[in-house]
């Protein structure tokens, strides 16, 4: 089970935030980077207090970038709520990510 317990706005365009899976056992993170194209989340976890859609505003989500398979996390579920692509490399496969 994974729980988020930190959301931090370190600027106007970039926020991270953290989580501890139990079955894991290790400290997951996660990146939030605002450009003049839009938002891109990195190696994301799931959020469900609504700070990021806070932090987002009316900017437009324009991907979602996986660093590797392991980091698949909740790729799924922001492609789907923001419409938008995920981008990954040769190794994160999006097969995985809809299974």
């Amino acid at each position: 089970m994974v729980q988020v317990s930190d959301f931090h706005q370190l600027s106007d365009s970039l926020a991270v935030w953290q989580a501890y899976d139990h079955g894991l056992r290790s400290d997951l993170f996660a990146t939030a980077i605002g450009t003049q194209s839009g938002v891109y989340l990195i190696d994301s976890i799931q959020l469900h207090d609504g700070s990021l859609e806070e932090w987002i505003g009316k900017r437009r989500p324009a991907g979602i970038l996986i660093a590797n398979t392991n980091h698949s996390r909740a790729a799924a579920e922001f492609s789907l709520d923001f419409e938008t692509p995920i981008f990954s490399g040769a190794h994160a496969r999006l097969e995985t990510l809809l299974q």
